[in-house]
């Protein structure tokens, strides 16, 4: 009896995992919104969850709570260097279309990265980096309105609070200054809830493990990818009420 006892705890505890084909693994339950496919199979099986790209073993955490201990205690012994999963995983989400079949399958990916790292060491780093951090910025800037446009267009009860808000705190001045923006609770609220309910990056970028952990209780081992669904964790029903709902109101203790 002990030594069954023994022999259980020598055993792997791996997150819960969903029926794989040969070869493929889960690849097949990953559509175009990757983001989106986890949250449903996360759903019907376990926030914290095991599948496989292939040959590639990925977990995927979709709860705050194993996504908190695996960034806070656990993320200095992963690496970032992810290069092919992560430019499969933006290609779907960004033209709908799969890595292997591509232009970019094979080595051309590969030969994509080399050249921009070359052309990026020609530039002074104090000339590239502030180049790149502006577009990165501007971009999710650009998408993070045009989504806080459509969930106004679609409300027109937030769209009037927000614009009285706005003429009640600029008055005649015809423009909004930075000391008027910390007034702006209700605009703050509205911004606050389209980041929540769209945020620029679903996913954040998959990390490595190099050594055995566990997170949850569950074993994560060296050579499995690590994704973190913060989609998915926004979207939470146990933390907010209604998570599928834009309501700007949920911030309001936090913004006033």
């Amino acid at each position: 009896m002990k030594q069954i006892k023994a022999l259980k705890r020598q055993l792997p505890n791996r997150p819960p995992s969903h029926p794989k084909l040969p070869l493929l693994g889960n690849l097949h339950q990953i559509g175009a919104l990757p983001h989106q496919s986890y949250k449903q199979l996360s759903d019907k099986y376990d926030p914290v969850m095991h599948l496989k790209f292939g040959v590639v073993p990925v977990i995927v955490f979709s709860s705050a709570e194993a996504a908190r201990e695996f960034l806070k205690i656990h993320d200095l012994k992963y690496s970032c260097t992810v290069q092919r999963l992560t430019g499969s995983i933006i290609l779907r989400m960004a033209f709908g279309k799969k890595f292997r079949g591509s232009n970019f399958d094979n080595n051309r990916f590969q030969d994509l990265v080399q050249a921009a790292s070359a052309l990026q060491a020609r530039f002074a780093a104090n000339e590239c980096f502030p180049y790149y951090m502006f577009l990165a910025g501007v971009d999710t800037s650009a998408i993070t309105l045009k989504w806080e446009m459509s969930e106004l267009v679609r409300n027109s009860r937030m769209m009037s609070k927000s614009q009285d808000e706005i003429r009640n705190c600029i008055g005649k001045k015809g423009r909004v200054t930075e000391v008027d923006i910390e007034q702006l609770y209700f605009l703050k609220m509205i911004i606050k809830e389209t980041l929540r309910l769209h945020p620029s990056g679903p996913l954040l970028l998959p990390r490595e493990a190099v050594s055995h952990f566990e997170v949850d209780g569950y074993d994560i081992y060296p050579k499995t990818i690590i994704q973190v669904n913060a989609w998915a964790i926004s979207r939470d029903p146990n933390y907010l009420k209604k998570p599928e709902e834009f309501c700007p109101e949920r911030w309001w203790l936090t913004s006033a």
